[in-house]
Formats: C-alpha cells, sequence, structure tokens
C-alpha cells in the first residue's frame, strides 16, 4: 500500500490487492453468489427508455441474488458472530441500519423489526446524459437520456413491506433515497478518492474508502473548484460584500486574532471582495470564555469548544484564511450591534464561500469528526472475491436530519441560506452547492464542467455515462437540501419556510422572531418594499385571485392565471347578512351593488392582513398515539409562547403551522374590514395608528428592531357563539360543537386542545363568570367572520371562514383591560339557510 496523499488516503495497489485481505470464507448458500458478475460493471438497458428499441437487456443479476435470497439470511438477533465473511457483513449492517433508522421522526412501522436485503441496479430511474448524444442533430438528443447504460448491481435494506428499493425520491423507498445501501467499493485506483474517477473503475454508483480519522481534504478541495468555476446559480445571489455590515469581524485562524471586516480585507486585497468561511454548531448548555483584549488586539481565548478549533483546521486546509463564529464575531455585551447583526443573518450567511456544519453530537466539544481528535467509526466493509469489497452506505440525508443540528431553530436559516454547505457527521462529510451534492463515499458520475481533471480530458474521465444529470427530479436523490433552495423573490414560498421553521425547538422562546430574521431579511432584499413585509412574523404579501378563491401570488406557477373577465373574488357588508338568507344576499350584493366589489384587491393593504391571519396551526398529531414521543398539553405554556401574540404564529408551538393555500377558498371578504395597531411605548404611553392610513409609520416603527404591536384591532362582523365539549373528557383534544347562535348548532370543531378553553374562567378571574355559562350549554366566546366561501347564486351552499376568540385580560396602560385572544385556526363551518 502506497504512504498516505494529501486527502490523508491510502491508495491500494491493485498488482498486490490481493495481500491486502485474507481470501474471503464464504458459507455454501454465499457462495452460490456470483459476486463478480453481480458487482463487475456491464451493460443493460436504460430503465428511463423502455420506449426506445434497443437491445434487449440480457443482464441476469437478479437471478443470481435470489439464488442466495431462496437460502434465507442470518438472525441479527443471535448473539454468535458467523464465520461467514458476508453473514458477518449482512449482521453488521442490519444492526447500524436500524440504529440509524430509530432515530428517524417516522420510518415504516416494519423496519425495526423486519429487514429485507433488496437488490437493484444502482443507477436504476436515473435519468443520463450520454456523450454519444450530445450533437446538436443526434436523432435521441430530445430524450436527454442514453439508450443503455454501463452498471453495477447494488443492494438495500427495507422494511418487509417496502419492497422496492432504489434511488429515487419515491415515497414507498425507505428513506426516500440510498440508506442502508451496499455498494461495490472502488479499489485498486490512484484517484479513488477524487472527485472523478477513469473509465476503467467502470460504471454505477460505487462506495470510496474512508478513513476514520481523516477527512478527505482532496475530494472537498474538487467539490469546491467545480462549484467555484463552473456553477452559474451559485454566484451572483451572495457575492456583494459585508463591507455594508457595522461591526462586522472575523476571526483570522492563522493568529486567532478576531478582525474587522476592513482589516481582514485590507489583508485580502488581491480579490474584490472578502472571502470567508461561515460556521454552523449547536450552541449547547456550558458556558463559554469570552475573547481576550491582547496587546495586537483582541483574541481568542486559550481554550475553545473543540467546534470551533476543528473549522478553523478545516478553513486553513482547504485553502482560506477568515472564519465568523457567531459567540466570538457578534460581540455579546453589545446589544445594539447584535441586534443589526442577527437582523443580517441573510447577508453573513448567503455573502461566506462556504458555510461548515456540525452536524455530529450534541453540542461544541464534539468537534467535527475525523479532522482532529474525534474519529469516526471503521466503515463497514467486506471482501467477497479477489478485487470485489463492498460497503455499506448510509444517505447523508438520513444522517442529517437525525442529527441535533438538524432540529434546533438557530440553525434552520444557517443551512438554508448558505450557497455551499460542508457538513460534518459521524460516518461521513457531505457537501451541498444549489447545483450539486456528493458525500466522501459515495462515487457517483458527474461533470466537470472545468476541463481537465487529474490529467484526463473531461470525457476520459467517465466510463460510458457523460453525467448523472441534477436537473431532473429523478435524479436529484438523497440531497439536504432543495436545489436553489428557494425563489426568493416569490412571495409564495414563505409559509412554507416559516412551516419548516416552526417545528424546530428553541432553548429561549424570546428568540422566535430573532432565529428567522435572516429569511425575512432575504425576502425582503429580493422584493419591492411594498410587495413583502412583516408584522409579528406575519408576511404581508400581495394576494391572487384564482378560480377558486385567494391564494398568494406565486411567481413560480405563470400557467395559473385569472380568467379574463372574470371576478372570482368580491368584498361585501357582511354586517347586513342577517336575517338574509346567505346564497341570496351575496347573490344580490354582487349583481347590483358596484360599489360592494374591488377589481384589484392584491395590493390592498387591510386583505393582504386578512390573509395572512388564514393560517392554520394542526392539532391532529398530539392525539395520534403511534407518534413518538407521546403529548398531551394539559397547561396553556405547553401550546401558547409568552411574549408573543395569539394573532401571529409566533405566538403559538407543539402545533403543525400551515398556510395551506387549498383550504383559503374564500372568495368574498367583509368591505368594512378596519385594521389598528396599538404600540406602547416605555413609558405606557399607547400610540394607536391606522393600518391603512399610517402604514408608512408602521413600516418604520418594524424597521426599528424588534417592534410587535401591543394589540392588533381589527374592526370587522363579529357575533357571539358558544362552544360545548362533546367529545370523551380523557382526550387530550376536543370535540366541540355549536350551541349558539342557531344558524350554527350541530356544527363541530374538531382537534382542538382542552386547555384553550378550560382556562377561560381562570385568565378572567372570580369575576369572569359571565363569559362561563353554567347551564351547561357551552362556553361563551366570539366568532370574527373572515370570508364566505360558495358560488354566487341564492340556491348555492356556501360557507363561513371564522376564527373563535376568547375574552382575557391583559395589562394596558397600566390597568386590566379586556381583550380577546384567537382560540382556533380558521375554521369553515356551513351555516343554516333558513335561519
Amino acid at each position: 500500500m502506497t504512504e498516505p496523499n494529501e486527502s490523508g488516503l491510502s491508495s491500494p495497489d491493485p498488482e498486490n490487492e490481493h495481500h491486502l485481505h485474507p481470501r474471503p470464507h464464504l458459507c455454501s448458500a454465499c457462495s452460490q453468489i456470483d459476486f463478480k458478475a453481480l458487482f463487475t460493471s456491464h451493460k443493460r438497458r436504460n430503465d428511463l427508455n423502455r420506449w426506445v428499441d434497443v437491445t434487449p437487456n440480457t443482464c441476469n443479476c437478479f437471478q443470481i441474488f435470489e439464488t442466495r435470497d431462496r437460502s434465507g439470511w442470518p438472525d441479527p438477533e443471535v448473539a454468535d458472530k458467523p464465520q461467514c465473511s458476508f453473514c458477518a457483513f449482512y449482521k453488521d449492517c442490519v444492526r447500524q441500519s436500524r440504529d440509524i433508522a430509530l432515530r428517524m421522526e417516522s420510518y415504516p412501522d416494519d423496519f425495526p423489526t423486519g429487514l429485507l436485503l433488496k437488490g437493484f441496479h444502482s443507477l436504476s430511474w436515473f435519468w443520463m446524459e450520454h456523450e454519444a448524444c450530445e450533437a446538436e442533430d443526434h436523432p435521441n438528443r430530445r430524450h436527454w437520456c442514453q439508450h443503455y447504460v454501463q452498471d453495477v448491481f447494488a443492494m438495500q435494506f427495507v422494511g418487509k413491506y417496502h419492497a422496492e428499493p432504489g434511488l429515487g425520491d419515491d415515497p414507498n423507498r425507505v428513506h426516500n433515497g440510498m440508506g442502508h445501501a451496499i455498494l461495490r467499493v472502488v479499489d485498486g485506483h490512484p484517484n479513488s478518492s477524487a472527485l472523478t474517477r477513469p473509465r476503467e473503475a467502470g460504471g454505477g454508483l460505487l462506495a470510496r474508502r474512508i478513513l476514520p480519522d481523516q477527512v478527505n481534504y482532496h475530494l472537498i478541495g474538487e467539490w469546491l473548484r467545480l462549484c467555484l468555476l463552473g456553477h452559474v446559480q451559485c454566484h451572483g445571489d451572495g457575492d456583494s460584500d459585508v463591507m455594508t455590515i457595522p461591526g462586522f469581524r472575523v476571526i483570522d485562524c492563522t493568529t486567532r486574532n478576531i478582525v474587522s471586516a476592513v482589516e481582514a480585507f485590507g489583508n485580502h486585497a488581491k480579490h474584490d471582495k472578502l472571502d470567508y468561511v461561515t460556521l454552523s454548531y449547536v450552541w449547547g448548555q456550558a458556558g463559554f470564555s469570552v475573547p481576550v483584549l491582547r496587546e495586537d488586539g483582541l483574541s481568542l481565548p486559550d481554550e475553545l469548544p473543540l467546534v470551533i478549533s476543528d473549522a478553523m483546521e478545516v478553513v486553513k486546509r482547504v485553502g482560506y484564511r477568515y472564519l465568523w463564529v457567531d459567540r466570538y464575531c457578534i460581540p455579546q455585551d453589545d446589544i445594539r450591534t447584535k441586534q443589526i447583526q442577527i437582523k443580517n443573518m441573510d447577508k453573513i450567511y448567503s455573502y461566506s464561500i462556504l458555510t461548515i456544519i456540525a452536524a455530529a453530537g450534541e453540542g461544541p466539544e464534539y468537534g467535527l469528526p475525523g479532522v482532529s481528535s474525534r474519529h469516526r467509526p471503521e466503515q463497514l466493509c467486506v471482501q467477497v472475491a479477489d478485487g470485489i469489497s463492498l460497503a455499506l452506505y448510509e444517505s447523508p440525508k438520513v444522517l442529517v436530519t437525525t442529527s441535533k443540528w438538524h432540529t434546533r431553530g438557530w440553525t434552520y436559516q444557517e443551512g438554508l441560506l448558505s450557497k455551499r454547505r460542508l457538513i460534518f457527521t459521524d460516518l461521513l462529510v457531505y457537501f451541498q452547492c444549489y447545483e450539486m451534492h456528493g458525500d466522501e463515499v459515495l462515487s457517483i458520475p458527474i461533470p466537470d464542467a472545468t476541463g481537465p481533471l487529474n490529467g484526463e480530458s473531461r470525457h476520459e474521465g467517465f466510463d460510458g455515462i457523460r453525467y448523472i444529470s441534477f436537473q431532473h427530479k429523478e435524479s436529484d436523490f438523497g440531497s439536504v437540501f432543495p436545489h436553489r433552495v428557494t425563489h426568493w423573490s416569490d412571495p409564495g414560498t414563505i409559509w412554507k419556510r416559516i412551516s419548516e421553521f416552526a417545528r424546530k425547538p428553541l432553548a429561549f422562546e424570546s428568540d422566535t422572531l430573532n432565529a428567522i430574521a435572516g429569511i425575512f431579511g432575504k425576502y425582503s432584499s429580493h422584493m419591492k418594499e411594498d410587495e413583502v413585509f412583516f408584522l409579528g412574523g406575519l408576511p404581508i404579501i400581495p394576494v391572487q385571485v384564482f378560480e377558486y378563491g385567494i391564494i398568494p401570488l406565486c411567481k413560480c406557477r405563470p400557467e395559473e392565471t385569472v380568467h379574463e373577465g372574470k371576478q372570482n373574488l368580491w368584498a361585501c357588508s357582511f354586517r347586513q347578512l342577517p336575517p338574509i338568507p346567505l346564497g341570496q344576499h351575496l347573490c344580490r350584493s354582487f349583481t347590483n351593488g358596484s360599489d360592494s366589489a374591488f377589481s384589484d384587491i392584491s395590493n390592498n393593504l387591510t386583505y393582504k392582513l386578512v390573509y395572512s391571519l388564514f393560517w392554520i396551526g394542526y392539532w391532529d398529531h398530539v392525539d395520534d398515539e403511534e407518534l413518538r414521543p407521546a403529548f398531551i398539553p394539559t397547561d396553556l405554556k405547553q401550546v401558547r409562547r409568552s411574549g408573543f401574540p395569539s394573532w401571529t404564529w409566533a405566538g403559538w408551538k407543539t402545533c403543525i403551522i400551515k398556510h395551506r393555500e387549498e383550504l383559503m377558498g374564500a372568495n368574498a371578504l367583509d368591505i368594512d374590514t378596519e385594521a389598528y395597531v396599538e404600540y406602547e411605548d416605555g413609558g405606557g404611553i399607547v400610540q394607536k395608528l391606522s393600518w391603512e392610513r399610517q402604514n408608512k409609520e408602521i413600516l418604520d416603527l418594524l424597521r426599528q428592531g424588534d417592534n410587535i404591536p401591543a394589540c392588533l384591532i381589527l374592526k370587522a362582523s363579529v357575533f357571539d357563539m358558544k362552544l360545548k365539549l362533546t367529545s370523551k373528557p380523557w382526550k387530550p383534544l376536543g370535540t366541540w360543537t355549536f350551541t349558539w347562535p342557531p344558524f350554527l348548532e350541530g356544527e363541530r370543531i374538531y382537534s382542538l386542545p382542552r386547555v384553550l378553553l378550560e382556562d377561560i374562567e381562570h385568565e378572567l378571574g372570580s369575576n369572569g363568570s359571565s363569559t362561563s355559562d353554567k347551564s351547561n350549554e357551552g362556553t361563551n366566546l366570539l366568532g370574527l367572520l373572515l370570508g364566505i366561501q360558495g358560488d354566487m347564486g341564492p340556491a348555492s351552499e356556501h360557507w363561513m371562514w371564522i376564527m373563535i376568540l376568547k375574552p382575557v385580560k391583559r395589562a394596558m396602560s397600566g390597568r386590566q383591560e379586556l381583550m380577546y385572544e384567537r382560540v382556533s385556526s380558521p375554521t369553515r363551518v356551513c351555516p343554516s339557510e333558513d335561519t
């Protein structure tokens, strides 16, 4: 074996490879497997080109594999280690696959108790481009897919009832990708640790060897080189300078000094901007030493958390000098500068050249596996024939999504805002930018658009497959982050980001909006000022009218357009509804009252606010006994977040936040709706501002910092209502039935935590008995009518969208005042038309 190369890996000598491993000992059942036939690169028909008349498939891999499968596999519960090399490898793989699967939030119910080893071709269902089809006049160019591939066999552990393994994004496949797969190892080639591999290595997805104590820096360098020189999408959006961020500073990894961006740029003047690396990690619970003021300036303390010292080593090894770490580069004792930095997280992470993500361990002392003292576990490998070794490959997506890092609120925006991420897990290192992804183990045909690599031309560096195209969804397997992340100029994607973030816990509830401020800032910087802004976390975005009601203006879906001349959303006076039947009233308003209808409401400030209030909090998962861990809210503090109002998603926890456009079927809004916000300054003086007439002043207050209104005042249509609990008293989520008003009597609201209504009398105190009916008729509440859904005809069925409000007492201007809080999501109910 040769000495370790610059990547830290030793390359086997092909001529002496049989001396590296003892000849495998196989049992009688495993001896039936022709491993050389399975795992030697061979030609097969491309699954995605079945409509093309090509040579019939002569591959008999599945027959070979099924011969062994019929003999059965060893029981992993039996402690004795089999004498057979492959059977022992099989049992080790089962144990590791189980351990990882059990950390997932959801996995097939049969996975922990029943595993099957299934076989498949490694490139099944990939969309691949072939060098022969590259010419413009080639007859098959329109397919963008080759007729046949050079491939190898692979195996994957799946649950008993998930018998179709594979690499695509099929929900029936375990963990949507390559988890728990057995691949052939790229042995015997000098550049097996590199990004590309020579033609003689063969086709298909193969596995690289890794060392427990050394990450593959050579491969990391090739990832960065390929991205920096060849990826258009990874440039432009975030290549501005950080000089505009007040107080921005970085760590000089060569001196350990903490320097200003101006000073660092002066040392880096050969480029037109400052190249620096960012670090994303879990803070943990332990304290940390503060920076030290020395003679030559501010410096890091002598003792550092291992993750930070490891990150500094990685920065130097990949050719950079400066590192940004929040706990040392943000002055923790300067509240004003700290708040400025938090508001600029979108710039800090998106402007960086690379983000190092520590997705291993529970805190900063764990470090980055494979960099210094923290080693990775030995790679599970086995030699099954001369020149044929196999390794267990775990999907980076599985490893990252089961990590502590992935669960935290602050780290969500750090990963999303970065254009290049280098993720360290316990088993491997993973890289993803806007255009590609890869990891240390998986060897995949990737195009080198930058020219010759390793002394070979572009085409000579690949086998019969030119490359796997990441432009097709079928090939986007196992990626941790969405490619190109999101359309930052598309307000229709904001609620998806909020929904993902809201499920992640925070150590301090007061950080809720700070931890997503970077994402909000990213959207704001890509759109006009009046196109999007945020009120207490609520995105105030344009509303677009469509055939079935209102949904947000979504620039990425041009195929959906408003029919010319067809009005789909109206505004009328809801106060005139009773006692006229709903359908007749709406029909009369829309046909006779031209003053009641708005021709264009997409940028009406009031309706943008009303639309934003249509967010939904789902509680169904609380009542699902199959979900782990079981959770039963028994106290209001378990569902409500202190310091935030009830009208914004930021004021809630435990529930799943959604703003699903298909549920927003309202096509009539209240023309009489008026909105105001109240701000209370430090002296207790209340300032009431009109949402429409004084919106500019409100925006100025929002820009000044963490200014959530003390109250949101809506002048709208409301009615008294009563709800009565009609479900079993022991269930955590209640079913509530309307007992008042008569036109809603018998209508039900499902899956609402009982604690939200049971605390009303406690909230109001002893004088609140007027809101708690003792006659067993239900709890007195208020219904806010947000919208109406239905066809505009007198005989049509119509639905009301209402928000349920409960009375509370809150301190305002030094005294207790009666107010109302949101209890439920906007709820659709069907009123009786004969009332």
